[in-house]
This record gives structure tokens, sequence and C-alpha cells, in this order.
């Protein structure tokens, strides 16, 4: 499997953005994470569904959890979120697109993500919401836990993992990248081995009734 070197049948669909985001703001996240990982009013902990080991945290705002909760990193948060939009209208060439919300996402080692699509209605609710996806890696020191990426996949298992067997496009993301990708791309990861695994997850969407509300909003999605 070619790794790193982005094949031809995802260059229109895969930008891979080096040190897209300045030291200070990074540490600001991942202070955050920090604070507020064991949190439950913010967080969302739970124990990797793959291989029944390694915890993950997540706060997916406003799926899960109301954007005015994280006001304390609102203009980091907003500041990246308009590279985002500006990156995906730029590369894309789509203006009709809007910011629709954010995963702030911690993964310990024993985590392996399946494949999935974000727009899979299981993901965010109704079909074909959501546009265009990126993750912005905060951190480095962690083995494993690299993005995969496919153009087609079928499968008829509820957690499907992927194998390199599958021959996609894997990538070894590094620190304070942004790796940008159509939300209709399978992604998952591989296994975490060792390390914390810190990003900021980004979602767009064609759809203006689902653009974010801003940081006052306390409107959720779907509560958990």
């Amino acid at each position: 499997m070619e790794k790193d070197l982005i094949k031809e049948q995802y260059k229109n669909k895969i930008k891979i953005i080096p040190d897209a985001i300045n030291i200070k703001d990074a540490k600001e996240i991942t202070d955050f994470i920090d604070k507020y990982q064991s949190d439950e009013t913010k967080f969302r902990g739970n124990i990797g569904y793959a291989h029944k080991k390694g915890m993950g945290y997540r706060a997916v705002f406003p799926d899960n959890k109301a954007p005015n909760l994280f006001k304390e990193i609102e203009s980091v948060l907003t500041k990246y979120s308009n590279f985002f939009i500006e990156q995906c209208k730029s590369f894309y060439k789509n203006e009709k697109i809007y910011f629709y919300g954010y995963s702030i996402t911690r993964l310990e080692p024993g985590i392996q993500l399946r494949l999935h699509q974000d727009i899979h209605e299981s993901i965010h609710g109704e079909p074909n919401r959501l546009a265009y996806s990126a993750s912005l890696y905060l951190n480095d020191g962690y083995d494993g836990g690299n993005i995969v990426f496919l153009n087609d996949f079928k499968s008829n298992a509820d957690f499907p993992l992927y194998e390199e067997v599958l021959n996609g496009f894997m990538h070894h993301q590094k620190k304070h990248e942004m790796v940008l990708f159509q939300a209709d791309l399978w992604h998952a990861t591989d296994l975490l081995k060792n390390g914390t695994r810190d990003a900021l997850i980004f979602w767009a969407t064609s759809n203006k009734e689902h653009e974010f509300k801003g940081f006052d909003s306390d409107f959720v999605w779907y509560p958990l």
C-alpha cells in the first residue's frame, strides 16, 4: 500500500495542509482537553469498541453538546473553522458551503476508528447533510492512529475496520497538519498503539439551515 503520497484517484478529494495551526493555539486546545476531558457536561468518554480497550474522549457540538459550553476557547476555534471554510471554498471551488460544527477529540492507546462516511445518517442524522470534513492534528509522540481513506467500500459488519488488503490511501499525519477531505469518502484509522492523539475535527455543510449558530447558542441536534 502506498503511504503519504496522495494517489491519483484522491487528488481532487483530499488536501494536506502542513503547519495549519501554530504552537500557541494548539496548546490552548490541548490544555482545554486536559482540563475538561473527564467533565461529562462537555466530553463523552468511551472505551474503544473495536478492541475493547483504549479511551476516546469527544466533545461534539452542536451534534451532542451546546456550543455555549465552549466559549472559553471560542476565539481559537473560530479562527481555525474560518480557515477550514476558506480552504474548502478554494480547493473544491465551491462557494455555497457553511460551517457545521466541531469535534474536539483525544484518543488513547487501543483505539481504532471504524470505516465510515461523514455523510452517513448514523453519523450526523440526515444523509448528505455534510459536504466536507477536516482533521487538524494538535500533537505528536504517538504510534499508529493514522488516517486512511477508501473511495469505495461495502461491508455487512456493524463495525468495519480498515485492513491493509483493502489497499486504500493511508496518511501518516504530522503535528499541526490539517487533512481536508470530502465527507463522502470512507475513512478510518489504523490501531493507535502508543501515546495519545489529539485532534480538532471540522465539518462543512451545503445546507444553509444547518449552519453553525455561534458560541452563544444552546442548540443541540442530538443531545446525549
